[in-house]
This record gives C-alpha cells, sequence and structure tokens, in this order.
C-alpha cells in the first residue's frame, strides 16, 4: 500500500516537471513562431506523430474501460453512433443557448478570425492523440486506470494554463474548469470508444461553441469567460 502511494506521488511529481517542461519548449519555439498557440500547435503536431509511429509498433488488443457501458438505453445504442451522441447534445445545447440569449438585449457579434479554422480541425486532433492516447493511456500502464485517468485530466487543464518555469514560480498556473471539463468528457469517450473519431468531434464541437458564440451572440464569450479564468 505505502510502495504504490509512494509510486503514485512519484508519478505525480514526474508529470508535473514534464508539464513544466513541455511548456519551456512551446515557450522557446514561440520567440521563434506567432502567434504562440500556432508554435504550441506545431510542438504538439510533432509530438502527436511520435506517439502516432510509437502507437503502431504496440499489441492493439486494449481492453476498452466503458463507464456507462451497463447503462440502459445508452448500451443498446451501436457504437458507431453513440460515442457521437455528445457532440450533436453539446451544439445542440450551443444553439439553445444562443436562442434564449437573443431574448435579452442586443447581441454583439465579432468578425470571423481565419485561425478559428484551425481550432476546430488542427487542435482537437493533434491535442487528443497527444493527451488521450499518448499521455492518458501511457499513465494508465503506469498508474492504473483510475488514477492515470484522473492525473491525465489535470495535466490537460494544467498545460492550458502555460505553466513555464517562470509563471509557475509566480503563481500564475492552475487548473483551467474549461480544459477540465473537456479532458472529463474526452477520456470517457476514449475510455468507452477507443476510437479517435469521437474524441475529436467533441473537442472539436467544443472549440466551435466559441466560433459560433461570436458569429452570432458574442456576449456569451463574456458570460462563460468564468470557465477559462
Amino acid at each position: 500500500m505505502i510502495k504504490s502511494f509512494v509510486r503514485l506521488i512519484l508519478l505525480f511529481a514526474a508529470a508535473l516537471v514534464s508539464c513544466t517542461l513541455l511548456a519551456e519548449i512551446y515557450h522557446l519555439t514561440a520567440k521563434t513562431i506567432h502567434p504562440t498557440w500556432i508554435a504550441v500547435a506545431i510542438c504538439n503536431s510533432a509530438i502527436a506523430a511520435i506517439i502516432l509511429v510509437l502507437r503502431c509498433r504496440l499489441v492493439k488488443n486494449q481492453t476498452a474501460l466503458t463507464p456507462a457501458a451497463n447503462l440502459l438505453p445508452w448500451h443498446s445504442i451501436p457504437s458507431n453512433i453513440k460515442w457521437y451522441l455528445p457532440s450533436i447534445a453539446l451544439l445542440s445545447l450551443v444553439l439553445i443557448f444562443i436562442t434564449v440569449g437573443t431574448l435579452f438585449g442586443e447581441r454583439e457579434t465579432l468578425p470571423i478570425n481565419p485561425s478559428q479554422i484551425s481550432w476546430i480541425i488542427w487542435i482537437p486532433i493533434i491535442e487528443e492523440i497527444v493527451f488521450r492516447v499518448g499521455i492518458g493511456d501511457t499513465l494508465r500502464r503506469i498508474g492504473g486506470a483510475f488514477f492515470g485517468t484522473y492525473l491525465s485530466v489535470i495535466i490537460f487543464s494544467y498545460m492550458h494554463s502555460y505553466p513555464t518555469y517562470e509563471r509557475l514560480l509566480a503563481g500564475s498556473t492552475g487548473i483551467i474548469v474549461g480544459p477540465l471539463l473537456l479532458a472529463v468528457c474526452c477520456e470517457w469517450i476514449w475510455l468507452g470508444s477507443r476510437r479517435l473519431g469521437p474524441i475529436i468531434t467533441f473537442h472539436a464541437a467544443c472549440n466551435a461553441t466559441i466560433v459560433i458564440f461570436s458569429l452570432t451572440d458574442s456576449r456569451w464569450l463574456t458570460w462563460l469567460n468564468v470557465f477559462y479564468q
């Protein structure tokens, strides 16, 4: 028991150090590539490529952990459909919010930003490969299903606070609620489906909500900002 506890502490410490080192790589890359989010995306793209190569060499017979596998009627829905339903539900909820929001005051819209297309397509693909397939599955092999998944969620949220050594000392890093909730949902979908399609689609749907809000009623960006502070 004590040995397992020490192992988890060491795993957590190693994850914290790794996050800081990765953030420093982002920071160094951002000195030559602008803006910062593109530098981060390029770094993650390289990491994702390495993960996919290593992944192809591993044994593919893995047990899928499905938290809701025995819950009806969820269990009766075909697997190639049900894991896309969270994405559909999210976008439907966003449309309802926007419709309700139009009833309260004047709407304010923002111009479309070309980079928003990358946020919907490029970013979800590389981040899901890096954090779910790479980091998440590695942590589960080391720390077990529960603690590995828990730590994977924390890391994903923590990395979105850009935890460089300088920011860490300044106390400017932490757990961001928005990415935390996204990670919880994507981990659940990944463990249940073991398919990249559903988690990339859900991540893309989450990022698309920002674009939808900005193009239709930007007030929601202010109202939901609490999830990203």
